[in-house]
């Protein structure tokens, strides 16, 4: 009798064990997907990417601390902007109190401006509200701006008026501006001292 209960007691902790084990891996295991939602190459080898960090494991809810960049909190979206590589540095921590660090290296260089092309964003057909401003006088009527990619990566033209980069989402040209939000477009242009005229021009896309 006191055998069957040694053997029975040594099978139970064996059991409770095998159970603890199992439990401890499978916290253990923790990992994380990078997800790029978004990005853009702009001149002078600047970047703008938008992207989650998104833990993954068997023991949910998981919690971020960030050590690099500091500000960041929790899983993002993140929108960064940068010239050079950047260093990701983060620990994610899951529900059974297990942990595990990581870094991740963001390398500018093996992007493709091309496919990247900040432009991308702003090239299409816009459908616009133009008021015309002479001498005190206004006028109303509407029009379409077409706007393109340029040979140049710090151009692009707006129904053939070349706009260069000027940081951000807007552009300059000769006696205009020109600035983009969204899928929206905002553009004035005047000519030369003398005339006194002024076309302004707020529209939205209508095609790519």
């Amino acid at each position: 009798m006191v055998n069957k209960l040694i053997k029975k007691s040594v099978l139970i902790v064996i059991l409770f064990l095998i159970s603890f084990s199992c439990k401890k891996e499978k916290s253990s295991i923790i990992n994380y997907n990078f997800q790029v939602l978004d990005i853009a190459c702009f001149p002078y080898d600047s970047i703008s990417m938008t992207f989650r960090i998104i833990p993954v494991g068997d023991n949910s809810p998981f919690k971020l601390t960030w050590y690099e960049p500091s500000g960041f909190e929790g899983e993002g979206p993140f929108t960064i902007e940068a010239t050079d590589n950047l260093l990701l540095d983060f620990e994610i921590r899951d529900a059974g109190n297990s942990s595990k660090r990581f870094s991740y290296i963001i390398h500018t260089d093996t992007i493709d401006s091309l496919q990247n092309d900040y432009r991308n964003r702003y090239a299409g057909s816009y459908s616009c509200n133009v008021t015309y401003t002479y001498n005190g006088d206004v006028e109303y009527s509407t029009d379409t701006l077409v706007v393109e990619k340029n040979d140049d990566f710090k151009l692009l033209t707006i129904s053939n008026r070349s706009m260069f980069y000027n940081g951000g989402n807007s552009f300059y040209g000769y006696h205009s501006f020109a600035a983009f939000t969204n899928d929206s477009i905002y553009y004035s242009e005047s000519v030369p001292l003398g005339y006194y005229y002024t076309n302004i021009y707020k529209g939205v896309r209508i095609n790519k």
